[in-house]
């Protein structure tokens, strides 16, 4: 199951949001403001969906601070639509951004296309090739321009 954090302090759209993902196999859990992340294990969630203007502190700060811990994709939904809002958001580690009002069935696929490009980028790659060498870890063979070798 893929497990979603949503930060936003609107109690209408987290509500319509997380009813909406958990009725299409997602747990979404759901928080209003940045003190309670940290409380919760970023680790543990798949993807993040993140307004910009919260209580006390900016979602772009927010991505900025934790963008180096976590490595999943972060979303930002925001009513902030101007170029220099998105170009901000995505500058700051996110994702993608959805601008308020949003269709659910976008923000879905959105999700969608976001945890299958992160799950085949978490695919164990079978060869290494740099310049000069190819290594192949299943097989634990290297060829090189001048070598061959066998690392079993």
């Amino acid at each position: 199951m893929i497990n979603i954090i949503y930060v936003d302090d609107d109690l209408q759209i987290t509500k319509l949001v997380k009813q909406y993902l958990e009725l299409n196999d997602y747990k979404v859990t759901i928080v209003h403001s940045f003190e309670e992340p940290n409380h919760i294990a970023l680790s543990f969630f798949n993807l993040m969906l993140l307004d910009v203007m919260l209580p006390n502190i900016n979602g772009i700060d927010i991505c900025k601070k934790i963008r180096d811990s976590i490595s999943y994709p972060i979303i930002f939904i925001s009513a902030l639509g101007l170029d220099e809002d998105i170009i901000a958001g995505l500058e700051s580690g996110g994702d993608d951004y959805i601008i308020k009002p949003f269709s659910l069935k976008q923000l879905k696929v959105k999700i969608d296309s976001h945890i299958r490009r992160e799950n085949r980028s978490n695919v164990p790659r079978k060869m290494i090739c740099t310049q000069n060498i190819m290594l192949n870890k299943e097989k634990k063979t290297g060829d090189g321009s001048w070598y061959y070798c066998n690392f079993s």
